[in-house]
C-alpha cells in the first residue's frame, strides 16, 4: 500500500526577499516626500521674503509720497539721489544711507527701513512739481498738491 504524506499548509508570514524589497519601496517613497517638502519649504521661504521685502518698499514709498504731497515746492538742492522738501512747517529730506532711507524731518531723523534692506533710491523730476521715485524694483510718479 502506498503511503501519502501530507505537507504542511504555506506559513502565511513574509519573507526576507519580500520584506527587504517592501522596505525598498518605502524608504525611497519616504526619501521623495522629504525631498519634496524640503523643496517647498524653501519655496516659500524665499517668496516669503520677497513679499517682506515688496511691502518694505511700498510702505517707504507711501511715506515718501505723503510727505510730498504735503510740501509747498521741491528744493533746489535735491538731486537724482536726495529728494528735499519744503514743507509748510519746514523741510525734509529723504537719501539713500548704508542701504537704508534717511528721513529727515525739520531737526527729527529717522531710517525707513533696515540694514542693507534697499540697495538703489533714485530720484528724478520730470515736471515742476513732480517727482519720479525709484526705490530697488518700484517706481511711483507724484505731484505736488499744494
Amino acid at each position: 500500500m502506498i503511503e501519502t504524506i501530507k505537507l504542511k499548509s504555506p506559513s502565511r508570514g513574509f519573507t526576507l526577499v519580500e520584506l527587504l524589497i517592501s522596505l525598498t519601496v518605502l524608504i525611497i517613497f519616504l526619501g521623495s516626500l522629504f525631498y519634496a517638502v524640503t523643496v517647498e519649504l524653501r519655496q516659500w521661504r524665499q517668496l516669503a521674503d520677497i513679499s517682506q521685502q515688496q511691502q518694505t518698499r511700498q510702505i517707504i514709498l507711501s511715506r515718501i509720497v505723503k510727505e510730498i504731497r504735503a510740501a509747498k515746492e521741491i528744493s533746489a538742492t535735491s538731486s537724482s539721489t536726495n529728494l528735499n522738501l519744503v514743507l509748510p512747517a519746514g523741510h525734509a529730506e529723504f537719501r539713500l544711507q548704508d542701504g537704508k532711507i534717511r528721513c529727515q524731518v525739520n531737526s527729527y531723523v529717522a531710517f525707513l527701513s533696515d540694514n542693507d534692506e534697499i540697495k538703489t533710491f533714485r530720484v528724478s523730476y520730470p515736471g515742476r512739481r513732480q517727482v519720479e521715485l525709484y526705490l530697488d524694483k518700484e517706481e511711483t510718479l507724484v505731484g505736488l498738491r499744494n
